[in-house]
């Protein structure tokens, strides 16, 4: 693998390629350190385990800074988080930084049958239970760290007006993933603005982009392949809209419009990830009322209202 030196200051993330070997990260991780990045970010994986992963970089690299996240909150609690950065510091021999967030509903439903509910809640819990412990006080139940405190930040990986103000007024610095630089510009002035009504400083702003070097039509595959796992969660579906206006596209928000060309939602029926049937959505919530039957392989050829009642006007078994 060759390596490359950055022309200017520059965080690397570790990728979450689908159609790359799992080794390859510790790879990436001492390149990212021999150009001279910044910090080496280290997030959930669909093969290692973050925290383990990072454990590892910290044990095989000496300087580049890691930060470890964003880890979501209703996967781990913050006791957790808190022993995993600090493990992360003691192997490495040097501070860590802590992310947290909301990961997606794929990873915090399907993957760990958490609920995907009050996300902006709980962010905000688990930091205001975080931060005590990673300055070397207690937590949860009286629970004190028996390794010495990170010595990095806690940040946020922010969605939302509510979160990002919060993030803007208590977090040492605030993520934004998958955004263009337009997309980064009203979050900017937003953590500004809270962070002046507040009277704290000025957030540290960081955002996750692709690169590439000399992209070809295999590279645009890999990316796309990535893009979809950032369909699910909130406010994603609407940030690629937006990207894809800001590059030209006309938004479509009627997709049987005669002239389909053009970037939109499209018109499905899904439920926390999963189609649904109209069986699902209306039948199978109230199939044990007693004053229901079910019949199948039934046509019913007209319904009859009487006094707002229907009644069945002929079916055909």
């Amino acid at each position: 693998m060759t390596t490359l030196r950055l022309p200017m200051p520059l965080d690397v993330t570790l990728p979450f390629w689908f159609d790359r070997p799992a080794g390859e990260a510790i790879d990436i991780a001492m390149n990212a350190e021999a150009a001279g990045a910044d910090e080496l970010w280290v997030g959930e994986m669909t093969t290692w385990d973050g925290a383990a992963l990072a454990a590892a970089i910290a044990r095989t690299t000496s300087k580049v800074t890691i930060v470890l996240g964003p880890l979501a909150v209703k996967v781990r609690d913050a006791v957790s988080l808190a022993m995993a950065v600090s493990s992360v510091a003691a192997l490495g021999n040097r501070p860590a930084h802590l992310a947290i967030g909301a990961s997606s509903p794929v990873v915090v439903e399907q993957w760990h049958g958490r609920p995907y509910d009050r996300m902006g809640t709980a962010v905000i819990e688990c930091f205001e239970q975080l931060r005590p412990m990673l300055a070397g006080g207690r937590g949860p139940g009286g629970y004190r760290l028996r390794l010495d405190p990170p010595g990095g930040g806690l940040r946020i990986a922010v969605f939302g007006p509510r979160l990002t103000r919060y993030a803007a007024q208590h977090a040492d610095g605030v993520v934004l993933n998958m955004s263009t630089p337009e997309q980064v510009v009203p979050y900017r002035r937003m953590l500004d603005e809270a962070a002046a009504e507040a009277g704290g400083p000025r957030p540290v702003l960081a955002t996750w982009m692709m690169a590439g070097i000399d992209p070809g039509p295999r590279s645009f595959q890999q990316a796309a392949t990535q893009l979809v796992a950032y369909l699910h969660p909130p406010g994603y579906g609407e940030k690629m809209i937006e990207a894809g206006v800001q590059m030209g596209m006309t938004r479509r928000d009627e997709l049987n419009h005669p002239d389909l060309e053009g970037i939109g939602y499209y018109s499905h029926t899904i439920h926390k990830g999963r189609r649904v049937s109209s069986a699902k959505a209306f039948l199978h919530p109230v199939r044990r009322r007693r004053n229901l039957t079910v019949v199948t392989e039934a046509l019913v050829d007209r319904v009859v209202f009487t006094d707002k009642q229907a009644k069945i006007g002929r079916a055909h078994v």
